[in-house]
Order: C-alpha cells, then structure tokens, then sequence
C-alpha cells in the first residue's frame, strides 16, 4: 500500500534528477484500487472487452521492451555522461510493469484469460530488438499515446467501477510517460543537424500513423463506444503533437 498523494509530474524537459525523484514519490504513492468493492461487469459488457484487455495487458507487459530498453539506455548513459538514465529507466518500466499487473488482475477477477501472444505485440517486440535509445523512446511514444485514448474509451464502456481506477491509474501514468519520453526525445533530437531531424520526425509519424490505424481495427468494439475512427485519429494526433511537439 502506498502512502501520501500522488507525485507531481515534472515539465517535460526537467533535468534527470527531477524524473527520478517524480518517478521514486510516484512508487509509494497512495494509488490504491478498491479491489474490495462491489463490482459489475455484465457478460455482454465483459465479451466486449475481453480480447481488446487481454492483448493491451500483454502489450503492457512488454510495452517498456524492459531488457531492450535497459539495455539502450545503458549505452545512452554511458555515451552522454548520464548515469541518472539508467535508474529512471529502471523506475520507468518498473511502473509498465505494474500496470500488466493491475490489468491481470482484473481480468482473473472477472474470469477473462490471458493472451500470451498476439501478432501486433509481436511486431512491436521485433521493432524493439537492438535499437538505439532514441529509436526505443520513438516506438515507446507511438504505442503509448494510442493507449490515452485506449484506456480513455475502456474506462466508459462498462459499468465496472473498479475498472475505471485501474484505467484512471495508468491514465494519469501514461501522460508522466509520454511527458518524459516527449522531453528526452527533444533533447536527442536536438544534438542532430536539421536534415536529420527533419527525417526522424517523418519516420516517427510514419509509425505512428500505422499505429493508429492497427489499434482503431484491432480495438474498435472497445473504441467506438466513444469515438468514431475520425475523432480518435483526431484524438491521438493531437495527443501526439502535445507530448511531441515540433521543434
């Protein structure tokens, strides 16, 4: 159980040292979910969202691409003189981890199984081998913002109440993310002459773009609930270009 209100999320291009200490305060924050509580979940309400839960939790437990991701921020640390980065990245797909979890749980509670592979987490997972930080960060921002609009939609298509703190949860975690990764790219992008930044932010939309339309198709029963496909395009480019701006 955690203790004290939740952390404050930094600016988006605050030192390491700040990330650190928001994403330690965030670890022992009060996020309790009232898994105690009077739950209802209706069989229609829960085929509805069973297959689209259970492959987001299966992207959350692998979304941080945990090992790739270390792995690239050891080597960022060490080129740039940044020891920080390696316990924030620690801290970092700590949290991603946690959020797996929250959803696992839920899901057990309501009798949904668990998907152990699914072609897009697959795609993603390939995406993540052996690439650079900035590459990782790159493919981390794409998934993750889809995910505010996601956990947004999921939140309201059911009555479950404690599904809605689960979603809250990672929702309010998600911005922090994509906050920091927005703020670290900026900064990597920055070192880069502006024909190279220019190319990076292409191929950055290219993937982004692909990723929208993969999770409209793959989650739609989920999404339209609450969006058409024109309103969460709209939604998550705007997102998108919040955490990313062009710089």
């Amino acid at each position: 159980m955690g203790s004290g209100a939740p952390a404050i999320i930094p600016p988006a291009e605050a030192p390491l040292d700040r990330w650190l200490a928001y994403f330690e305060a965030n670890r022992v924050a009060d996020h309790r979910i009232d898994w105690g509580a009077q739950d209802s979940l209706s069989e229609p309400e829960r085929r509805a969202i069973a297959a689209s839960i259970a492959t987001f939790q299966l992207g959350e437990s692998s979304g941080s691409g945990g090992t790739h991701l270390m792995r690239a921020a050891q080597v960022q640390a060490h080129r740039s003189g940044t020891p920080l980065l390696v316990d924030v990245t620690r801290l970092f797909v700590a949290e991603e981890r946690t959020h797996a979890a929250l959803l696992e749980r839920y899901m057990r509670a309501h009798g949904i199984p668990l998907r152990r592979q699914h072609w897009a987490d697959a795609v993603f997972r390939r995406l993540r081998h052996g690439v650079t930080y900035e590459a990782a960060l790159s493919i981390l921002v794409c998934a993750e913002t889809v995910a505010l609009a996601y956990y947004a939609a999921l939140r309201t298509c059911t009555r479950s109440g404690v599904l809605a703190q689960v979603c809250d949860k990672i929702l309010r975690d998600e911005r922090a993310h994509l906050c920091y990764e927005g703020g670290r790219l900026i900064e990597l992008r920055r070192t880069h002459g502006p024909l190279t930044r220019r190319l990076c932010a292409a191929l950055h939309g290219c993937l982004f773009a692909v990723t929208v339309v993969v999770a409209y198709w793959g989650h739609r029963r989920v999404l339209r609930g609450l969006r058409t496909w024109r309103q969460f395009n709209q939604v998550c480019w705007g997102e998108f270009r919040r955490y990313l701006p062009v710089r």
